[in-house]
């Protein structure tokens, strides 16, 4: 609904030309204070939306690394899978913060960056939706069959856009 709003007072061809950040400006407000704090209540709104992005996106991936490194799935498990005295795997936090840094640093197109993520998610998507489809073939729900090979469609189609913006 937000989006759709933002739509419908900015247009869209001002909201990709000047960014969800001006919306303020779009707004009727002839008080400069009120404007300012509107504008920064907006930033600050996206930057609080970034860090927990970036905060959830580490917090899930060090845990799932830290399962992969108690199953010995992966080199160095017996310190990856170490927890410290918060129960928060450490060293699975800073190992994946590493490669994330490498990989920011390395890879300087935004797109092919987006593209490899997208690889990374749409990898365990693909595992969910194998199990979901196991789980409803042996039950014989066959009617339930239909919204995991909508799920694989979906994951076919961000595959596909994803390999295409790589290979660019």
């Amino acid at each position: 609904i937000f989006h759709l709003g933002l739509i419908q007072i900015m247009g869209p061809g001002h909201l990709s030309k000047f960014g969800t950040p001006a919306f303020a400006r779009f707004l009727p407000i002839t008080s400069t204070i009120v404007f300012n704090f509107l504008s920064a209540l907006i930033a600050a709104a996206i930057l609080s939306a970034y860090a927990s992005s970036i905060y959830g996106g580490i917090n899930a991936q060090s845990f799932l690394l830290n399962s992969l490194a108690k199953e010995k799935l992966i080199l160095f498990s017996s310190t990856i899978k170490k927890l410290n005295k918060h129960n928060r795997p450490i060293y699975a936090i800073i190992s994946f913060i590493f490669f994330e840094f490498l990989f920011v640093t390395l890879i300087n197109h935004k797109s092919i960056l987006i593209g490899i993520s997208n690889l990374g998610m749409l990898s365990a998507f693909v595992l969910t939706l194998m199990s979901l489809t196991k789980i409803q073939y042996r039950r014989k729900r066959w009617k339930n069959i239909i919204m995991p090979v909508i799920g694989f469609a979906s994951c076919g189609i961000l595959l596909y856009y994803s390999c295409k913006e790589i290979g660019k």
